[in-house]
Parts: C-alpha cells; sequence; structure tokens
C-alpha cells in the first residue's frame, strides 16, 4: 500500500508512466543536462510523449529546463526530492503498483465532461 502524501505526489505529478521513466532517467544522471533529442535517442521514446512528460516535471517542480532548453533533475525542495525518491524506490520494487497509482489517478478534463451531461434541479 502506497502512503497517502506519496499516492498524492504521484498522481499529481506523473500523467503516464512515462514521465516516471523520464523522471528515473535524469534523476540517476542529476549532474547532467539534456536535449529532448537526447533524452528521445536514450529513452526510445516519441518526441510528443518526452515533451509532454518534461512539461509535467517541470510544472511537478522536479526538473529545470535552462536558456539552452536542455533539462536537468533539480528539484525545487528537499521535499520533492524525498518523494521523488520514495516513488522511483517504489517503481522499481514494485512497478504495478505505481502504474496503477498513476492509471488510477482522477481525471479532471473527464470530470468536467461528467459534470457538463448531469441534470440540473429546476429552480423552484
Amino acid at each position: 500500500m502506497i502512503r497517502h502524501e506519496l499516492l498524492s505526489f504521484i498522481q499529481s505529478s506523473f500523467k503516464s508512466v512515462w514521465s516516471i521513466e523520464v523522471l528515473i532517467f535524469l534523476r540517476e544522471r542529476p549532474t547532467q543536462a539534456f536535449s529532448a533529442e537526447e533524452l528521445i535517442l536514450e529513452l526510445r521514446g516519441s518526441a510528443p510523449v518526452v515533451a509532454q512528460s518534461v512539461t509535467m516535471l517541470q510544472q511537478a517542480g522536479l526538473v529545470t529546463i535552462d536558456d539552452s532548453d536542455l533539462v536537468r533533475y533539480a528539484p525545487a525542495s528537499a521535499e520533492l526530492d524525498d518523494l521523488s525518491s520514495a516513488a522511483v524506490s517504489d517503481y522499481k520494487e514494485s512497478p504495478g503498483k505505481i502504474r496503477r497509482a498513476i492509471l488510477s489517478a482522477p481525471n479532471e478534463k473527464l470530470h468536467s465532461l461528467a459534470d457538463a451531461f448531469r441534470f440540473k434541479k429546476d429552480p423552484e
């Protein structure tokens, strides 16, 4: 079972399994920065998937992108570093558990669509 704080972090930071794979790659090379092309080659991913993953990780405060568009692991806080370390460790130990956590994250777009089709009560 994943503790609540870690589950919340995983579901808010990783919208796909690819994003945790990108994080693992960058965490294992904290002194290096990579171009999008290098990440695509190293991870054998598509350009859109890698770009989306990098954007998500940047929004989560886990990576930075410099003026030359190079990506580096650089958590915004020690707490984020600890949470990403725990997520990576759990993923390596039990990838299925983390994949399920990512896939079971609430989907805001889906909720918005469902809300649009809800019947509203007539005002009395």
